[in-house]
């Protein structure tokens, strides 16, 4: 049988998938990355869907005493910024055929923009109105 490969010494080794685990023996712990696809924990964007669109109308509604419409635009800023950052998060852009979509459309970016783009008005609106 051949000899075994010398010892690194730094403690850590390549794994299959790409990702480095790192062993502490004396507290017996193992790090590793983050995985190439992680998954996508949609609950986040759910409960910032309730939480902030609360605080927002508790902010301009009740403390701020805004008028309706300045406060029903202001929520809807919000919940579409959100959306736009649900949508970057959960596109997945090498299941998609580029031939039958505008290869624009396939990138987080866009999405990002027109995130940025609601979280501008919501913060105008605030600014003039409250």
């Amino acid at each position: 049988p051949p000899p075994p490969p010398p010892a690194n010494s730094s403690g850590a080794e390549s794994c299959d998938e790409g990702v480095i685990a790192f062993k502490w023996n004396a507290a017996n712990a193992t790090v590793s990355a983050v995985p190439l696809d992680p998954p996508l924990f949609y609950g986040k964007y759910v409960q910032w869907l309730i939480t902030t669109n609360l605080i927002l109308y508790l902010l301009t509604a009740q403390v701020a005493a805004a008028k309706v419409p300045v406060t029903l635009f202001v929520l809807f800023c919000n919940s579409l910024m959100i959306l736009c950052g649900y949508s970057a998060a959960s596109l997945r852009p090498e299941g998609i055929d580029s031939e039958s979509v505008p290869r624009f459309l396939t990138s987080k970016w866009v999405f990002w923009i027109f995130g940025m783009m609601f979280y501008v008005l919501l913060l105008n609106a605030l600014n003039r109105s409250v």
